[in-house]
């Protein structure tokens, strides 16, 4: 089951975290490397927070998910 990132005071996912990336020239984009230790920033209710994982549930975020999925299928396939 898909997971998202969340606030647990408003429930909101717009997060902010830090992390440490690097660049991959062969993707031409940047990869997560690792989270930083601290506060996640809570861009809903503007307080730092502690983020934690739940699963998804949301109907319409599930069927985002399915679509992107296929996309990415689609596209690996060409």
């Amino acid at each position: 089951m898909p997971k998202e990132f969340y606030c647990p005071d408003c429930g909101g996912t717009n997060l902010t975290v830090d992390a440490q990336c690097n660049w991959d020239v062969v993707e031409q984009e940047f990869v997560l490397d690792s989270f930083l230790d601290g506060y996640d920033f809570c861009n809903d209710c503007a307080e730092q927070v502690n983020g934690d994982w739940r699963e998804v549930t949301d109907v319409k975020t599930l069927a985002k998910l399915a679509i992107h999925n296929a996309d990415v299928i689609v596209k690996g396939d060409i």
